[in-house]
């Protein structure tokens, strides 16, 4: 499975465990603690897939894709492989709430 560290390709969450600098449940809800989550949850419910990609600390975490991302974007999709300056046409504003708030 893969963690939450470093690889190079994108990964859905199914195969994502978490390490302790970045816990799986940083990225995604877990069912452990929402009990709508179902862990079982892939690309195909469109939550997204993870991509640390291998640039080390420093990165920025984007969320959501780019338009362009195909099914790797999604709600929960995250990308670790930018620079926290990286400006590019192929994303956008996503609105978003916390359902912890309800």
């Amino acid at each position: 499975t893969h963690k939450a560290s470093p690889l190079a390709a994108w990964a859905e969450y199914t195969a994502v465990t978490g390490v302790t600098k970045m816990p799986k449940s940083y990225l995604v809800p877990t069912a452990t603690k929402k009990s709508w989550w179902s862990d079982s949850w892939t690309s195909s419910q469109n939550i997204g897939k993870y991509l640390a990609s291998t640039n080390g600390a420093g990165g920025a975490l984007l969320r959501g894709g780019g338009w362009n991302y195909g099914s790797e974007s999604g709600l929960f999709a995250v990308s670790l492989n930018h620079v926290p300056t990286y400006l590019h046409t192929d994303f956008g504003f996503r609105c978003v709430v916390s359902l912890s708030r309800f």
